[in-house]
C-alpha cells in the first residue's frame, strides 16, 4: 500500500500529536526525506504564526535525515532552520 502525502490543510490544521505520528509513519513507510523536510519547515512556520506550541517536533527524524540521508539542494537550503535541533558537537 502506498502512502499518501500530507495536504497543506492537514499540516496546518491537525493537532501536534496526530501530525507528528502521521509524519513519522509516512517517513518510515516511504523514506521520502525531501517531503518530510518540507513538512518540518511548514511546521516551523506554523509554530511561528500560531499560539500553539509546535517547536521541537520531529527531532529524531531530522537527526536521521540530516546525518544519514543523501544531501540534496533542498536539505542544504533548509539546514540552517533546524540548527536548534542539534547540539554543538553534532
Amino acid at each position: 500500500m502506498s502512502e499518501q502525502k500530507l495536504a497543506t490543510r492537514q499540516i496546518f490544521g491537525m493537532k501536534r500529536e496526530s501530525l507528528e505520528k502521521r509524519i513519522i509513519h509516512y517517513f518510515e513507510a516511504t523514506n521520502d526525506s525531501l517531503s518530510v523536510l518540507e513538512y518540518a519547515f511548514a511546521i516551523l512556520l506554523r509554530d511561528a504564526l500560531s499560539v500553539s506550541d509546535f517547536s521541537g517536533m520531529l527531532k529524531e527524524v531530522m537527526h536521521q535525515i540530516f546525518l544519514f540521508a543523501e544531501p540534496t539542494d533542498t536539505s542544504r537550503k533548509l539546514a540552517p532552520f533546524f540548527k536548534n535541533y542539534f547540539k554543538s558537537g553534532e
